[in-house]
């Protein structure tokens, strides 16, 4: 038996997060820790995550590489952009399978794993498999979910099969959740590992499930789904250099607003110092976004241009005149993403998202497998002119958003963070107060504030922590923002999680906005 693995691991639940720890037990390292625990929230937050579901990360190799892993899906080939718009106009169905992109997290795994996993798919699976087996509590997050969006869910068979009582009623927090499907399709997984669901049996079932249900999926477009690994997006700012994802992420826009805020001199941080103008920046951020990003292999998109001195002077300028523009956003995304931060005594560290979208993802299960579907595609655009366009065969615009922190005394530091859209700003906070030499758990505590998060033509929103305190609230309202105050901890301001080795020890900050209990 390998000798055991000096590791840490921060996720949004304590049965994800003792996962990873028993792998670390097992010698495993960062890498098969972040595995593992994705699996262990596939069936214990399935709300937010799937095998269905699209993932983003940021890997550090024991030989200090900083790369990142593309694992969004792509839109199924065969697709007809004439029909969808003949059908739905303009825009992509927030629900149902022409919602849902080939799952792309478990092809990730794959290459994730190739990057420093050490131990064997049975391994990585065997918590997720038992949980799924012999039923897990429902968490509190979970059952909140199931309890506001009964109505829909049960419109579906396979939600209905899985997350309701006989009587019609939704599981309640603390009630034991059985996914005997899903547990089938972990088996086949341990065994044979992700291969097993792009080429296998899983996928001739997957695929015929979904094409009855009317999409256009193939297993073609399964055997095709690929995972990227790439270099990173970089800002390098006086106390750390900062890494993130490259389109088809949204990283540019976390880099944008970093760029800005080091050329402004604010005082961090920024929330506290000067509200409105971090404000502004949000909400010009989520513009940014929506107006430029796009799967590059689908279009024109010109990240480089959108980092340049003189774009970012322009951003500045906008942000200090409280230039925002209204976004026409979609409904917010509920359920969202999950977050994952390991690292290892080796050196080798993860930042890791995992998200099937909105809560429930496309809301639908496919009962053959037990595989919650994405919503992913929704992202995209079915208006000629849009740069997110939909383009069969590409991937959808992803809201992703991991981090990596090479601070300046050598040390790293993982951060991840749920939050849909507003990703960005949520890390802003994060890193400000990381660099500003905040403990990992204090960072997480700390109180937020996010922009444009109540849904759409809402853009002049900003959800505020009432720890914020009383002089950022007024100060933002004296600027006509609409504040909205939440008392305690908001979901809306995100599950944040934090994995650092600075100093002699290695550390962790995990969200109390989740459930992961007080870690250890």
């Amino acid at each position: 038996m390998a000798a055991p693995t000096v590791g840490v691991i921060a996720t949004p639940h304590k049965l994800a997060t003792t996962c990873g720890q028993r792998i670390y037990s097992l010698g495993g390292s960062a890498i098969d820790a972040a595995i593992a625990a994705a699996a262990v929230l596939a069936v214990v937050y399935p709300h937010m995550t799937s095998l269905g579901g699209d993932s983003w990360s940021l890997v550090r190799t024991g030989g200090g590489k900083i790369l990142a892993v593309n694992g969004t899906g792509s839109y199924p080939r065969a697709a007809s952009v004439t029909e969808l718009r003949a059908r739905f106009g303009n825009t992509m169905p927030l629900f149902g399978p022409l919602s849902a992109s080939v799952p792309g997290a478990v092809r990730a795994w794959e290459e994730l794993h190739r990057l420093g996993g050490r131990l064997a798919w049975s391994v990585l699976f065997e918590d997720a498999l038992t949980l799924a087996e012999d039923g897990v509590p429902v968490a509190a997050a979970l059952a909140r979910d199931l309890q506001s969006l009964g109505a829909e869910l049960t419109e579906d068979p396979g939600l209905r099969s899985i997350f309701f009582k006989s009587s019609g009623e939704p599981l309640e927090e603390g009630d034991l959740l059985f996914q005997p499907r899903l547990a089938a399709t972990l088996k086949e997984l341990s065994l044979h590992g992700p291969e097993a669901l792009y080429t296998g049996s899983l996928a001739q079932k997957y695929v015929g499930a979904l094409r009855h249900m009317g999409s256009s999926v193939t297993a073609e477009d399964m055997r095709l789904q690929s995972a990227v690994v790439s270099e990173t997006l970089t800002v390098a700012l006086p106390e750390a250099t900062v890494h993130t994802a490259p389109p088809n992420s949204q990283g540019f826009t976390l880099l944008q607003m970093l760029s800005v805020m080091q050329q402004a001199g604010t005082e961090a941080p920024i929330v506290e110092s000067d509200p409105g103008l971090s404000a502004a920046l949000f909400s010009l951020s989520n513009a940014e976004r929506d107006q430029h990003l796009a799967d590059p292999e689908a279009g024109s998109l010109d990240v480089a241009n959108l980092l340049t001195p003189a774009y970012l002077d322009a951003l500045a300028d906008r942000a200090h005149a409280r230039d925002v523009e209204g976004v026409s956003g979609k409904p917010r995304a509920d359920g969202d993403t999950v977050a994952i931060a390991t690292l290892d005594e080796d050196g080798v560290s993860v930042s890791s998202l995992h998200s099937i979208f909105y809560a429930f993802g496309a809301r639908v299960l496919e009962p053959e497998t037990g595989i919650l579907l994405q919503n992913r595609a929704t992202s995209f655009s079915l208006h000629p002119d849009h740069p997110a366009v939909l383009v069969p065969g590409t991937r959808p615009p992803s809201t992703l958003l991991p981090v990596m922190v090479e601070h300046s005394d050598g040390s790293v530091s993982a951060v991840a963070t749920m939050g849909g859209r507003s990703q960005g700003q949520i890390q802003v906070q994060l890193i400000e107060r990381l660099l500003a030499g905040y403990t990992p758990q204090d960072v997480v505590n700390a109180p937020r504030i996010v922009v444009g998060a109540f849904g759409p033509n809402l853009e002049n929103s900003v959800v505020a922590e009432s720890a914020c305190g009383n002089g950022v609230i007024q100060s933002l309202r004296n600027e006509g923002w609409l504040v909205g105050v939440a008392k305690g901890f908001d979901d809306r301001c995100g599950h944040s999680q934090i994995a650092t080795n600075r100093g002699e020890t290695l550390a962790v900050g995990t969200d109390p906005r989740a459930d992961a209990g007080v870690p250890a």
